[in-house]
């Protein structure tokens, strides 16, 4: 299974964009203290929730493992479905059983890169049910961000915060990926994705 640079470098590329376009706005914040603008307190919130990092880091790797367009696409998909979902918690327009839907989340990118093979991977039902379950998945984790948000934060900062943490975590997964690849076959995947598995299950277990 060989990996096409050009993806990640893309990726990679529209990710250091990303951050060199956040940054710079912190520095013209009002605020010279990082912690009020609200950034640093929603970079730092995905990694202090175990099933968000999970989650994050199993769409990057599924993302990878797909490979081609998908692994732009499939962690685009869920940065932008986990923005959109940031502001809904902000402004609580909806309930949403967030929680149980994180917990499902993993279990289900577990299964996604368990069945993750060759002819599949291609196949238009599972691309577009991998596609729409990301989405979903996504508008949860920003729920569920913009929803414990300090009410004295900014919420722009925040909701950039987290969503540069995300990107960060997708490429760890994809790295952790692209170092495995020469070792990469079915018996890996389903190591992976029994670990995912697990984890999910242990934090609705534990969580």
């Amino acid at each position: 299974m060989i990996l096409n640079p050009y993806y990640f470098t893309n990726f990679f590329k529209i990710s250091v964009g990303v951050c060199l376009f956040l940054f710079p706005s912190l520095l013209f914040a009002h605020s010279a203290d990082t912690t009020k603008t609200g950034f640093i307190s929603g970079f730092l919130h995905p990694i202090f929730g175990v099933d968000h990092l999970i989650a994050m880091f199993a769409v990057g790797y599924l993302s990878a493992l797909i490979a081609k367009k998908s692994i732009i696409l499939i962690p685009a998909v869920f940065v932008m479905s986990m923005i959109i979902g940031g502001y809904f918690g902000l402004i609580l327009l909806f309930e949403m059983p967030t929680e149980w839907i994180i917990r499902i989340s993993i279990i289900a990118l577990g299964v996604f890169i368990l069945m993750n093979n060759s002819k599949l991977k291609t196949h238009p039902v599972y691309l577009s049910v991998v596609y729409l379950s990301v989405g979903i998945f996504g508008i949860a984790h920003g729920f569920a961000h913009g929803e414990e948000m300090p009410y004295f934060l900014k919420p722009q900062f925040f909701i950039l915060g987290f969503a540069t943490c995300s990107i960060l975590i997708h490429i760890l997964g994809i790295v952790t990926f692209i170092g495995l690849n020469r070792f990469i076959n079915k018996k890996m995947n389903v190591i992976i994705s029994a670990l995912t598995i697990t984890s999910g299950l242990l934090v609705i277990y534990f969580l």
